[in-house]
């Protein structure tokens, strides 16, 4: 650090969010309020559109086993979801129902149900009597951990009682039951 440095000048903006007071410090200047707002708005409506990414769509990990094909998959999946969610906003345009109520996972949850319905079709629905042939038991015979030991839904920890702990009383404690005819 180096200590003969001129100080930072920055400057500090407080954006209310409905009651909710946020900070923001900057090192621009020239900057009003009203284009700081505006700028945090649109970087919140980015890191919404990661979150997204990451939790509606399940892409929390980059699924390649290369490294040379990570921003492939990167960027397919990042415009594979503006697409849907593009299209889902055109769709409420379209119905003339307002864009804030666009529910990103109902908008996932459309795409796949189509790609699952034309996989069905292409690959042929199998017989109802090929699926009761197929309805057998899992052998289970090299099974190495528990069932119960599963994590969700949370199941409660069954412990036994023990054994009881008694405590006898003091002779104080006899003498004060016996005052008060206890």
């Amino acid at each position: 650090m180096d200590t003969n440095a001129p100080p930072l000048v920055l400057s500090l903006f407080q954006i209310h969010e409905g009651k909710k007071a946020i900070f923001l410090v900057t090192n621009e200047l020239d900057m009003d309020d009203a284009t700081a707002s505006r700028l945090y708005a649109a970087r919140w409506k980015i890191e919404m559109f990661f979150r997204t990414v990451k939790q509606t769509c399940e892409q929390a990990k980059l699924h390649c086993l290369r490294p040379e094909n990570v921003l492939t998959e990167l960027n397919w999946n990042l415009l594979g979801t503006w697409y849907a969610l593009f299209t889902g906003k055109q769709a409420l345009l379209d119905e003339g129902v307002p864009l804030n109520e666009l529910s990103p996972v109902k908008v996932m949850s459309a795409f796949t149900e189509v790609v699952a319905s034309i996989h069905r079709h292409a690959t042929g629905i199998p017989l109802f009597s090929q699926q009761l042939a197929n309805a057998i038991l899992n052998d289970e015979s090299n099974r190495t951990s528990s069932k119960a030991s599963r994590n969700y839904p949370a199941k409660k920890k069954h412990r036994s009682c023990g054994e009881p702990i008694i405590n006898y009383p003091t002779e104080e404690q006899r003498q004060k039951a016996k005052s008060l005819g206890i």
